[in-house]
């Protein structure tokens, strides 16, 4: 029998291209490191897990897109980080660039991240819960869900606490100068987590600085020890939203008693599931008329034409559609990201294994060399990258994508005001090679 060995190299194709992806992104101290171990965690390990449950045919096509997808992206990738001179560890290093934009009299960065955070906070106060102090303690995630009146109002406080994303690390490369910062993000991340109990906060705030830690070299060896503790608390406090959110309002977590750290280290899977619905519409068919349509690239060039004015010229997320497909649910807005591959293969049965690895390498690494060219925004496009990267691989691809792009011209903004001197006294004007 020659399914499982044939289905298995394919695997280990994908696999192989991504570790060697991960080790170059590596040498350049790159934050798109998150993309292949992203894709690694929740692409390549599902397939081996999942990959003998469904037919032959089902299970071979997924594993080959899955391996020339990975082919093209390590290729074009490859190409650009060339092309561009992408290197964020040339010169004074990786500290050293991103410290670049914290210099002792420097303000604006700073007072910017502590702006976003503040106002995430005070928004996200007024549209869920009108500065009711008894509202925090009584909600629910499903009944906060329920209850949000202005879509609009949630994606500025979704986009305002992203482009602050960076803050973790503009405190450790400020040390003592800025511990206000370091405040607000843990009381920040204390009532996104138990009282929002939104899990994607965690994420945004807490990602990047691992994925700086890790490639800073200035700390050692002992930064894999550090690293390693790092990311089980990490994973843990992960979990302990995850628990919070299902408990209901905080009057619950009385109920539970001793028995909250064995409830909260339960097994979630979730997010090592998403293939599923891959392997499952490759087996049924694929029938929906919505596949094989290029929505997300589609989404993606238009991602600064409100929805609302795009009208049938802008379609809809390549998640919804894939939710309506495998769910069946329909009418009730869900959506179902099945990896940045499956999303690839969805869009474009013929070519989307190189168009959409295409685009990706080329928008990322257009990025990093604009900004490895204004020191003030090393730092905040850095951190950028993490979460809304990994967003993308998990198969959110227009809402990781959207933000990185609003985020992005965001920031571009506050380095135009820096140069100019309006605020703050200029203290950042250099270009590097």
């Amino acid at each position: 029998m020659i399914d499982f060995p044939i289905l298995l190299l394919l695997g280990l194709c994908s696999t192989v291209l991504m570790v060697l992806m991960l080790r170059i992104e590596t040498n350049i101290r790159s934050p798109l490191v998150v993309f292949p171990l992203g894709v690694i965690a929740l692409y390549c390990y599902p397939y081996f897990s999942h990959m003998m449950d469904y037919s032959f045919a089902a299970s071979a096509v997924v594993g080959m897109w899955g391996a020339l997808f990975c082919l093209f992206y390590f290729s074009f990738r490859v190409i650009f980080i060339n092309a561009f001179k992408v290197n964020w560890g040339a010169g004074d290093g990786l500290r050293g660039n991103l410290k670049a934009a914290t210099p002792h009299n420097d303000r604006l960065l700073y007072y910017t991240y502590v702006a976003l955070i503040v106002f995430s906070v005070i928004l996200s106060m007024h549209i869920y819960f009108h500065f009711n102090f008894i509202s925090m303690l009584n909600s629910t995630w499903a009944g906060r869900r329920a209850e949000v009146a202005s879509p609009m109002a949630e994606l500025a406080l979704y986009y305002a606490y992203m482009a602050a994303c960076g803050s973790l690390i503009y405190y450790h490369l400020a040390k003592k100068r800025r511990k206000a910062l370091l405040y607000l993000c843990i009381i920040s991340l204390v009532y996104f987590s138990l009282v929002i109990k939104t899990k994607a906060y965690l994420v945004y705030m807490i990602i990047p600085f691992l994925v700086y830690y890790y490639l800073n070299r200035d700390a050692g060896k002992r930064r894999y020890v550090i690293l390693m503790t790092m990311v089980a608390s990490f994973l843990f406090l992960y979990l302990l939203v995850r628990f919070a959110r299902h408990i209901g309002d905080l009057h619950s977590l009385s109920l539970y008693g001793g028995s909250i750290v064995s409830t909260v280290m339960g097994t979630d899977t979730g997010e090592f599931s998403l293939i599923s619905a891959f392997f499952s519409l490759v087996q049924s068919g694929n029938n929906n008329p919505s596949f094989d349509a290029n929505h997300s690239l589609i989404r993606m060039l238009m991602v600064f034409v409100p929805s609302s004015l795009g009208g049938s010229i802008k379609p809809e997320g390549m998640a919804y559609t894939i939710w309506d497909a495998y769910i069946g649910v329909k009418g009730v807005g869900g959506s179902y990201p099945a990896t940045i591959i499956g999303d690839s293969y969805f869009n474009d049965f013929s070519f989307g294994y190189i168009i959409y690895p295409f685009f990706y390498a080329f928008v990322f690494s257009a990025i990093e060399k604009f900004s490895l060219h204004r020191r003030y925004m090393r730092l905040p496009v850095f951190a950028l990258f993490c979460p809304t990267v990994l967003t993308m691989v998990r198969g959110s691809v227009y809402n990781g994508f959207s933000v990185l792009m609003f985020c992005f011209i965001f920031w571009l903004i506050v380095d135009l005001v820096s140069r100019t001197g309006i605020l703050f006294k200029r203290t950042i004007t250099e270009r590097i090679d």
